[in-house]
């Protein structure tokens, strides 16, 4: 799964080695950011939804936003997929 291998091997490493995360960590703190989901559990909580289940395309948007957010705020220039 090309996506996958982009996130993992290049925006989750680049990321987490600028910033000093683990990848994991990382991972968690970008799925509830970019995938939020509202908790059924606890009213007003989220958490990250899962990335297992995305389709292509949302999977696609969400690298889109990833790499436009590590730009704009932490100056991590990252490459785009390719189509």
């Amino acid at each position: 799964m090309p996506q996958n291998s982009l996130y993992w091997g290049v925006y989750i490493k680049t990321i987490a080695d600028e910033l000093g995360y683990f990848p994991e960590e990382l991972h968690e703190e970008l799925k509830l950011m970019f995938n939020p989901k509202d908790s059924r559990i606890k009213m007003g909580q989220r958490y990250g939804g899962s990335t297992k289940s995305m389709k292509r395309k949302e999977f696609g948007e969400y690298l889109d936003k990833i790499r436009i957010w590590a730009q704009e705020y932490h100056m991590i220039e990252l490459p785009e997929q390719e189509a």
